[in-house]
């Protein structure tokens, strides 16, 4: 997964963030950080939009229930 928001955060609100989302995953696929299961999360910044209104900790966990509701919707339900 590669995650790329258009605002402007610092490297560490930015590993956080990618800690939050990359976690959010582990509800759903199982096992989790094996050597060959897939689950890895790419993070970048275009840093285009500088806001300060936006805390990375609301919007790690925005994406994180984004990143969740995509997970649980890669898979046909029987």
């Amino acid at each position: 997964m590669l995650g790329i928001p258009f605002f402007a955060f610092d490297q560490r609100s930015l590993e956080q963030i990618a800690k939050q989302i990359h976690s959010s995953m582990s509800r759903a696929i199982d096992p989790f950080h094996t050597l060959d299961d897939g689950d890895v999360l790419f993070m970048v910044t275009t840093d285009e939009i500088e806001n300060n209104q936006v805390s990375p900790m609301a919007f790690g966990i925005m994406a994180s229930d984004v990143v969740w509701d995509a997970v649980l919707n890669s898979y046909e339900k029987n």
